[in-house]
């Protein structure tokens, strides 16, 4: 019985690790790293005088936000069908022209 234990804890600790692991690189290349990289374009579009100065933090927040909603309703949470591909995209595509037409108005 108590090498069966010890087998069990060996296992639940190498899930638990593997998870970790996962949820790292999930917050990582889902989350930390678009933002920063979206923040840092947002950053150089406000240096050449395109877009108008504010926080790219903010910016790039503002703009991924709902991408990744959008990507998890329907590209991460379901079946990936050609329907939900659609979807997705034609509700990424709208967001992106009203957040750039608001950028347009606000320069």
């Amino acid at each position: 019985m108590k090498n069966f234990l010890s087998l069990k804890l060996k296992y639940f600790l190498k899930q638990h690790i593997i998870l970790q692991y996962l949820l790292k690189l999930y917050r990582e290349w889902l989350l930390d790293k678009p933002l920063q990289i979206q923040s840092k374009i947002f950053q150089t579009l406000m240096n050449f005088d395109i877009i108008p100065n504010c926080d790219s933090q903010y910016l790039a927040i503002k703009y991924y936000s709902p991408i990744y909603f959008y990507a998890n309703k329907w590209l991460f949470s379901e079946e990936l069908t050609e329907e939900n591909k659609i979807a997705f995209r034609e509700a990424a595509y709208k967001h992106i022209q009203i957040f750039f037409t608001e950028m347009g108005e606000n320069k």
